[in-house]
């Protein structure tokens, strides 16, 4: 059943190999039989964004960072089609070099952590599948990694029978992700009901390790709680063989092959709901670093001055972060060094100094779409 409306994002599922072995996992694909060649991937986003109502693509797996070299040429290949990219991941084959590489196309980084004790990772199969666990140290990195080349950082966590009673929200708190999601584990047939047992939580011991999180995350507004209700039927999926699925009837509904019957024919053959996508927030904007038409915040070029003021990345996301919601999205904000370098010398529209206390000076040109931005004013670093 669909609706008139639209989601906006869409997942695409682009390999079925993993290197880690969670035992709740249910994108194993099990009646997937191969991926779709790479030349065709590319393709398949040409088809995605030419549909306008699509705004944003998560690529995930499997482990989609087992594709190397592939994974990175197609996130490049989706930004320059206007596409916001995300890429969600284990996080234990890439490092800071990689986040540096990508940054430049890359609006999203999303890291699957679940616990930060060893026993809990090894009991639930979050490690390689010869027992290598990951370690705090590696989060810690690629998160740094993310502040420092202006990649948003987003952090997943399951929450099973292994980790209900743990806080994470300690270890979030370093991290300083600018959105936190905490699925509760999902059952899907075909997929993970061998080990499900192991893992499925009730509704009741889901709340009580969202309400203990809450309690202690330092900023509560980057929670977004996702129960099993909310997960069933409220993404646009692709499998890596180019299928639309969808997991609403407790397995997953498969589509025929898009690039063959046509996207908006293929997604009719699936169900989802809008309202879902809309009440599990899914709905958000980071901006588009080819896009610019959008709110973009460049924030890489004040860290220098900020680790010189002592300044911490908690201080600089929030005042950020105030800042875009107070002016709704129609405000460019320009950190440090210019945005554009441009010829013309006109801003047609009212513009505003905001001072920062202790670190930087803001200019937030107010404007309706920021083509219409013309300035190649310098931005002062006090």
């Amino acid at each position: 059943m669909t609706t008139t409306e639209k989601i906006s994002t869409v997942n695409y599922h682009l390999v079925k190999g993993c290197n880690y072995g969670c035992k709740f996992c249910f994108a194993n694909f099990n009646d997937v039989e191969k991926m779709v060649p790479f030349k065709e991937q590319k393709k398949m986003l040409e088809i995605i964004a030419a549909q306008k109502y699509i705004r944003k693509i998560n690529f995930v797996g499997g482990e989609p960072t087992l594709l190397g070299k592939r994974l990175v040429d197609l996130v490049k290949y989706a930004s320059k089609l206007g596409l916001t990219t995300s890429v969600t991941t284990n996080g234990s084959l890439i490092d800071e070099r990689w986040v540096r590489e990508i940054s430049r196309y890359l609006n999203i980084l999303t890291i699957s952590i679940d616990s930060a004790t060893d026993e809990i990772n090894r009991l639930s199969g979050r490690c390689s599948k010869v027992g290598v666990l990951p370690t705090l140290a590696h989060y810690e990195v690629l998160a740094s990694a993310c502040h420092k080349y202006g990649v948003n950082l987003k952090i997943n966590t399951v929450v099973t029978k292994f980790n209900k009673d743990e806080n994470l929200a300690l270890f979030i708190n370093k991290l300083n992700p600018m959105r936190w999601k905490i699925f509760q584990a999902l059952r899907v047939e075909g997929e993970n009901e061998a080990n499900f047992d192991q893992c499925e939580v009730s509704d009741a011991e889901y709340e009580a390790y969202c309400n203990r999180q809450l309690d202690s995350v330092a900023n509560k507004s980057i929670v977004v709680v996702e129960t099993n209700d909310l997960m069933r039927g409220s993404y646009l999926m692709i499998n890596p063989e180019g299928c639309f699925f969808d997991n609403s009837n407790g397995g997953y509904t498969t589509s025929q092959k898009i690039a063959e019957v046509g996207f908006e024919k293929a997604l009719s053959q699936i169900n989802y709901s809008v309202e879902k996508f809309v009440a599990r927030n899914g709905e958000y904007d980071v901006g588009n670093k080819n896009d610019k038409s959008g709110l973009y915040v460049k924030t890489r070029h004040f860290r220098k001055r900020q680790r010189e003021r002592n300044v911490s990345d908690m201080e600089v996301n929030a005042v950020l972060s105030s800042i875009k919601c107070s002016f709704a999205g129609k405000a460019l904000i320009v950190v440090g060094k210019p945005f554009m370098k441009l010829n013309h010398i006109s801003i047609p529209h009212k513009n505003m100094i905001v001072m920062l206390d202790r670190f930087v000076l803001v200019t937030v040109f107010f404007c309706e779409n920021l083509c219409e931005l013309r300035t190649k004013n310098q931005i002062v670093l006090l």
